[in-house]
């Protein structure tokens, strides 16, 4: 057959000594070469998408440098400035201090959830009256409620998370002795008081931490911290039982559940307050700059 008989549509033209009757399309692509291929590609991808990372990370944190200076040059003291810093610290790492504060407490993700929410309290509380003390929620009842919530969130007296939790374990603590006699409350479920004592604790201190002004957040972490010392080791009634724990978790502060962000905290806090402001505004952005970079 001369070269003018073949047949340019016949795929023997480009290989006219190739055997018709082995031709087979695995052959000249493999399962094996594709699954290399393949991974050569995936491999290639997960190596850009791991440089970008970085970038992206920088870029971020540049923002937040940025949105931090500009934050801070409105700040009319050293105090205010002081305040401002540590309370956008706070917010910034607000959601790693809850994971914390979950894991601390070993607080299931449902009341986790329930404490970001703004009826966190009303829903506990009415929640555990029907289901543990059976209660009927009538009108007198709810105004209960809802007064001891106003004074719980508007906190005048700017007492610390554990007095104000406390109003609460002695609201539902009266309400059991009222209707079933005294020292009922010593019998309620030691698990589900837990629970509802802890996810009130985590409430206050997301509510606290978003909804203060930075002077009273830092005046009410700081008394928090003091009281502490004053409550270890205490003994406390549990099921009509007296028992002895470490009751360090009732006065925590999202602060503190992060060991890190606590030791930045507390290096604003040494800065010499006596600097002057130029040079104390600096010596802040400073330690955001290190913090974030």
């Amino acid at each position: 057959m001369s070269y003018n008989d073949m047949d340019p549509t016949d795929w023997t033209y480009y290989n006219p000594d190739y055997p018709d009757d082995s031709y087979d399309d695995e052959d000249c692509y493999s399962n094996e070469k594709k699954k290399e291929d393949n991974k050569n590609y995936n491999k290639t991808v997960n190596i850009n998408k791991a440089e970008e990372e970085p970038i992206k990370q920088n870029v971020k944190k540049t923002e937040e440098l940025s949105f931090v200076t500009k934050q801070l040059s409105v700040c009319k003291s050293n105090i205010q400035l002081r305040n401002k810093a540590i309370k956008i610290l706070l917010n910034m790492n607000i959601d790693n201090c809850i994971s914390y504060y979950t894991k601390y407490e070993y607080l299931p993700v449902k009341y986790v959830n329930l404490a970001k929410e703004k009826n966190c309290l009303e829903t506990l509380i009415k929640s555990f009256l029907k289901a543990h003390l059976h209660y009927n929620l009538t009108s007198p009842i709810v105004n209960e409620i809802n007064s001891l919530l106003y004074i719980i969130h508007n906190n005048i007296d700017e007492d610390i998370v554990y007095d104000r939790v406390k109003k609460i374990q002695k609201f539902i603590h009266k309400k059991a002795d009222t209707k079933y006699g005294n020292n009922v409350h010593l019998k309620l479920s030691p698990k589900a008081m837990r629970k509802l004592l802890s996810t009130s604790r985590l409430h206050l201190n997301i509510f606290d931490t978003k909804a203060l002004e930075p002077e009273i957040l830092i005046s009410i972490i700081e008394k928090s911290a003091n009281e502490h010392l004053k409550y270890n080791n205490r003994k406390f009634t549990f099921s009509g039982k007296k028992t002895k724990r470490d009751n360090s978790k009732d006065f925590v502060s999202l602060d503190t559940m992060n060991h890190s962000l606590n030791s930045i905290i507390q290096e604003i806090y040494n800065l010499d307050l006596n600097d002057e402001m130029v040079s104390y505004r600096e010596k802040v952005l400073s330690v955001f700059e290190f913090y974030l970079f």
